[in-house]
């Protein structure tokens, strides 16, 4: 990963079922030191058997982080076994450039157990492209549209944009126990940009 100082990036780390595994695995991230920073998506992830989960690890350097080179240890554990990646951060000089995307979100609504409506604000100073979304519920499970078309959005408008599972969405990939939107319960649903930007919304039915 290349991370200019004051920035930050993101990368997908996917846990693998191998030898017919099945369970939760807890991801934990080791960051180098103080002046650099680690967050992580979802964990525990639900794994079954001959199936795949992925997590989104974003890292972050301040803009007093030594450029240079700095390893991330990623661990994903369940019980006695555990399995561990080194996630390379190469750090480089602060990058001046008035790209910065920013989104919120104003408010949402279910059309139904499989669509929901999340009116998304551009608060950045570009225009937004949104070009992977995962959709989880409390329990791990996760539709995943990871080539969605997803729409553009120029900065400062707010757009409605439709999360589709199960029945609906025949392009998403499932990860576990299939779901619909339950009244009761909470989903998180996280988007990926073009330019690699991750953005995590949490909604309740």
């Amino acid at each position: 990963m290349n991370i200019a100082r004051g920035g930050a990036n993101s990368t997908t780390i996917t846990v693998t079922s191998l030898n017919g595994f099945t369970g939760k695995v807890t991801m934990t991230v080791a960051a180098p030191f103080a002046f650099m920073g680690a967050a992580g998506g979802l964990s525990p992830l639900m794994i079954a058997s001959g199936t795949s989960n992925s997590t989104l690890l974003g890292i972050s350097a301040a803009n007093t982080t030594k450029v240079g080179t700095y390893y991330f240890n990623v661990t994903g554990a369940s019980s006695s076994i555990s399995r561990s990646v080194m996630v390379t951060a190469n750090v480089t000089t602060v990058i001046i450039s008035n790209v910065r995307e920013s989104m919120g979100l104003d408010s949402y609504s279910f059309s139904s157990g499989t669509n929901v409506t999340l009116y998304l604000h551009n608060f950045g100073s570009v225009s937004i492209q949104l070009v992977t979304y995962y959709v989880k519920d409390a329990s791990g499970n996760q539709y995943a549209y990871t080539a969605w078309p997803g729409p553009t959005i120029a900065q400062a408008n707010v757009v409605p944009t439709n999360f589709l599972i199960g029945s609906s969405c025949s392009s998403c990939t499932l990860t576990g126990t299939a779901f619909t939107f339950t009244p009761g319960y909470s989903y998180t649903i996280i988007v990926v940009t073009a330019r690699n930007n991750q953005f995590t919304f949490s909604i309740a039915r």
